[in-house]
């Protein structure tokens, strides 16, 4: 004698999500592309508007920002000069180490701001993905063995089960 245990799939939202509707019941059999739940597209694309208007920030700040690292470089270089001018090797060491301080943190800058950049368009892209599609659909068909209560929240987090299937046939 054995028991045999069937390959449960977790079905879930790639991205924090409000649940409008859930499809399926414990117990239920669903093929795969049935729809388990849907989504509440409103609460997304307001938070798209939210992503993009934050992109925008960040677009805005970095062209305040490129001159100012540019302006910083030029006015510890023009000190420098002068302390040269004067033999001041002390000082003019100094503007040198100021300079490469200037350039590290431009360069950690920029590496921020491309991270997050990225960052931000994978969340717009995702978002605009769950709007477009806005359903949860069985990757998998077998039977529900778990669904979500969303009796006091209907929120989800990245990659929270939603609903589990049970494939009997993939033990």
């Amino acid at each position: 004698k054995g028991l045999v245990v069937p390959t449960e799939y977790s079905q879930f939202f790639t991205r924090r999500t409000t649940i409008k509707e859930i499809c399926c019941d414990l117990g239920q059999y669903v093929n795969e592309g049935d729809i388990l739940a849907i989504a509440d597209i409103k609460a997304t694309q307001e938070e798209l508007t939210e992503l993009q208007a934050s992109l925008d920030l960040l677009l805005k700040e970095h062209d305040i920002n490129t001159p100012m690292h540019e302006l910083n470089t030029q006015i510890i270089n023009t000190e420098k000069q002068g302390y040269l001018y004067v033999d001041d090797q002390d000082s003019a060491m100094e503007c040198y180490e100021k300079l490469k301080l200037e350039d590290e943190d431009k360069y950690y800058d920029e590496q921020l701001y491309q991270y997050t950049i990225e960052y931000y368009n994978k969340e717009i892209a995702e978002a605009r993905k769950l709007i477009n599609e806005g359903t949860l659909r069985a990757k998998k068909s077998g039977y529900v063995t778990y669904v979500k209560d969303t009796s006091k929240s209907n929120s989800v987090g990245i990659n929270e089960a939603v609903v589990v299937i049970a494939d009997y046939d993939d033990y």
